[in-house]
């Protein structure tokens, strides 16, 4: 008797012509977040605190998808962006950082080494706070998403400024870089990241990691090798919005978020041209001065 023929679909090659739903793909917003922590937060706990910051919007399903991952999918696309321009997101003091899942990808490949941020730069003598400052330190840092410009008709709103740019969060934060001016020491300029909490390493300055648990030695500041490179404070509150008239406002949607997202138990994110590297790795080299503010 002949062996029957193993149909077993596990020797084939399976093709499929899918069949968009053009109403589906338009009108959806699917985005999987990844939770920045080396330790594990239960999914329950991620879903019940996301619910209760979005104030369990209809229309939102959030599922599993694997340790620290959770699958986000809006029914109305146009809520699921209000609610990401909303964020930085926080699981019990653990950032979430949110990205699109295109129609491409599978659900396991989306990119979470990337994270848009709003970075505030703070100590520019006053000639150099402008526009054009703005674009090329934001350029130093990653991708330009988006300037603003502290002053409207010469009239300043703030003493720095910020720009938002996506980083690369699997790598140190940069705390700050040294301006060069000419007859005059070099300055050091703070860099501050807002809404990122405190969830940082103090040792290695990567978000998520467990400082407890880091095995690299503690690095010290380029500007002061007596002083420790990485401190508290790098994160701060994000800063009111700067409107077209150049009066400072809060966005009262996304600060009512805010305060949600505590609740449910998340936290409070003439020359510049330096290598790259140096902002990465702190090497000092020449005068230096560093400004207190």
């Amino acid at each position: 008797m002949e062996q029957a023929e193993d149909k077993s679909i596990e020797r084939d090659v399976v093709r499929l012509n899918p069949e968009y739903d053009e109403s589906f793909i338009e009108g959806n917003l699917n985005m999987v977040g990844k939770i920045l922590s080396d330790k594990e937060v239960s999914f329950n706990t991620c879903k019940a605190a996301l619910l209760k910051i979005w104030e369990n919007s209809e229309g939102v399903a959030i599922s599993e998808v694997g340790r620290n991952k959770v699958l986000v999918s809006f029914t109305d696309a146009s809520k699921g962006v209000q609610i990401r321009k909303g964020g930085l997101w926080s699981i019990r003091e653990n950032l979430l950082n949110l990205q699109t899942w295109n129609d491409r990808q599978l659900v396991y490949d989306v990119d979470h080494k990337i994270m848009k941020l709003w970075v505030q730069i703070h100590g520019l003598p006053l000639h150099y706070i402008t526009t054009k400052s703005t674009e090329i330190i934001g350029k130093r840092l990653g991708v330009v998403m988006e300037t603003e410009n502290p002053r409207w008709n010469n009239i300043f709103q703030r003493t720095f400024f910020r720009v938002k740019v996506t980083l690369n969060v699997t790598k140190p934060l940069p705390t700050g870089f040294w301006l060069a001016r000419e007859n005059s020491l070099d300055l050091w300029v703070d860099l501050k990241y807002e809404r990122i909490q405190d969830s940082y390493c103090l040792n290695c300055e990567i978000l998520g990691h467990n400082k407890k648990e880091c095995k690299n030695p503690m690095a010290t500041a380029c500007w002061d090798p007596l002083k420790l490179r990485y401190a508290s404070g790098l994160g701060v509150n994000r800063a009111k919005a700067i409107s077209a008239r150049g009066v400072g406002q809060k966005d009262d949607e996304e600060n009512r978020l805010l305060m949600k997202n505590k609740q449910a138990g998340g936290g409070e994110c003439e020359k510049l041209d330096l290598p790259k590297e140096q902002w990465a790795d702190g090497k000092c080299s020449g005068d230096r001065a560093r400004g207190e503010f």
